[in-house]
């Protein structure tokens, strides 16, 4: 699958990620579990109103960039504990 990310995502993606997997759970969830290069795996989810409108393309790219904004806020985090 290819997913076009923001220069944002796409950064975190490439630095920090060392795979990704997608799920369809139920009639209208995705979901997308990335394991970092340290073996920590975060989880990040969308789901549609309408299950006659789901899209698994569109659902894995929403759950992956949630993901990878909770991977984000984990940086952000270690981040402020280390300048502290």
């Amino acid at each position: 699958m290819n997913i076009q990310l923001s220069d944002f995502h796409q950064k975190l993606y490439d630095e920090y990620v060392r795979y990704v997997w997608y799920l369809r759970v139920g009639l209208k969830t995705t979901i997308a579990v990335i394991q970092l290069h340290n073996g920590f795996e975060i989880v990040g989810s969308s789901a549609c109103l309408n299950p006659d409108e789901y899209n698994f393309e569109k659902g894995a790219k929403l759950a992956l960039e949630r993901a990878l904004d909770e991977l984000a806020k984990y940086l952000a985090y270690d981040q402020s504990k280390s300048t502290s």
